[in-house]
């Protein structure tokens, strides 16, 4: 989850979706443990919604897709507005 700590407050995050991804030898057990330790790090009442996949070339190697709504973040939401502006997306209230 790296750098995304800083700016958002991960707890609070209502809903998550997690797509675990991973060579051959992964194992479901291994994906379910990946989703737990996401699942530890956001709000205890949140949606969880997760799959995982079979990647043959990411060998020895687990990937995690992940989204989560319903965040805080650190940046005034007049940043976030203009970030979204710059990209070309709309802001939802």
């Amino acid at each position: 989850l790296g750098d995304v700590y800083k700016r958002h407050d991960l707890e609070s995050a209502n809903r998550a979706v997690v797509y675990v991804m991973g060579g051959e030898e992964m194992s479901i057990k291994e994906a379910e443990e990946a989703v737990e330790l996401i699942s530890k790090r956001i709000n205890t009442h949140a949606r969880i919604i997760w799959g995982c996949r079979i990647e043959p070339e990411l060998k020895n190697t687990i990937r995690l897709m992940l989204i989560l709504t319903g965040m805080k973040t650190a940046y005034p939401e007049s940043y976030e507005r203009e970030r979204m502006d710059d990209i070309g997306l709309d802001f939802v209230d």
